[in-house]
């Protein structure tokens, strides 16, 4: 059976791209610099190379859209862009050509604790590097940056989800429940009143959608605790700030949190094994130099880390 992709070129997906961006034939040409009717060929190549429609092209009149068929060809469209970005950024370093801007992706916990001292680090070795970093709220979207090409280098969980990740471990993040000083919903001040059973039910205020987090829920769940959703919130200072008016505990590691007079610290690295984050990238990029600096430093710099609820110390 021949293959039906054997027929299908880049040209082909660019076209498919932006027609399924603009959501006109018209449009895509615009974005492209192309004639309507070199885009409207384009796409009738591909589908004649695929035996399927790809755009659904309604009455003529209205907004196009893609097909099923052509909605699984461009997810791995995106992808492909992703690798050509990588590609051309890999052979203008073989060229002998700087690289004179790092994508890094991180979230809250990082950016602002240990990664400027990262950032100077690499800075004292390569003057001129600029950094652009993006401040993700999930580690599944920095992951999916880094896969996609859009990042260099990203901070996240590790072990990492993507097989086409590679990575390192850095540093281990314990965690604590948060509990209003005013407010408290557990009458528990520190790990020894703490009723293990009392935390069944509890409210909990935290970032639900980060795998670090629905990990540390797993645990508790593991042990027969099912902990209530009072409040989900991305932004740490907003997590804090609902536990400390008494919405729910707020569960979070210790990187993610600011001492506040509001709240009461009650450390449980007994009943939920520390975050553990790490830096990754993608398995078929060789590091360029800044970037592997990056790496270096990191390593260096959380190397010297004590993320513990008495002190946070940082190697600068």
């Amino acid at each position: 059976m021949a293959d039906p992709l054997a027929g299908v070129e880049l040209r082909h997906l660019v076209a498919l791209r932006a027609v399924a961006a603009a959501g006109s034939f018209g449009g895509a040409a615009d974005q492209l610099g192309y004639t309507q009717s070199a885009i409207s060929q384009q796409i009738a190549s591909l589908e004649k190379a695929l035996g399927e429609k790809v755009i659904d092209r309604g009455n003529g009149r209205g907004r196009v859209t893609p097909t099923p068929a052509g909605d699984i060809l461009l997810k791995h469209t995106d992808a492909l862009m992703g690798t050509l970005d990588a590609a051309r950024d890999d052979l203008t370093a073989l060229r002998g050509g700087a690289v004179t801007t790092l994508r890094v992706g991180a979230y809250q916990s990082v950016t602002s604790t240990f990664l400027p001292t990262v950032v100077r680090h690499v800075r004292e070795l390569f003057p001129g590097i600029q950094f652009e970093i993006v401040e993700e709220m999930s580690d599944t979207d920095v992951e999916q940056h880094v896969i996609d090409g859009d990042l260099d280098l990203g901070f996240t969980v590790v072990p990492v989800a993507h097989t086409g990740l590679a990575g390192i471990d850095l540093v281990a993040d314990p965690w604590a429940l948060l509990l209003s000083a005013e407010h408290p919903p557990l009458a528990a001040t520190d790990r020894e009143s703490l009723d293990i059973a009392d935390l069944d039910g509890l409210p909990i205020c935290g970032a639900f959608n980060c795998r670090g987090f629905q990990h540390a829920i797993s645990h508790l769940q593991g042990l027969g605790i099912r902990p209530h959703v009072a409040q989900h919130a991305n932004d740490n200072a907003l997590i804090q700030g609902l536990a400390a008016a008494g919405v729910g505990a707020a569960l979070l590691p210790r990187l993610a949190y600011t001492p506040d007079p509001r709240l009461t610290v009650i450390p449980i690295d007994d009943l939920i094994p520390p975050r553990r984050v790490g830096l990754s990238w993608r398995v078929d990029r060789p590091l360029s130099p800044p970037a592997q600096a990056l790496v270096d430093a990191a390593r260096d710099v959380c190397a010297g880390m004590v993320p513990t609820w008495d002190t946070l110390a940082l190697q600068t």
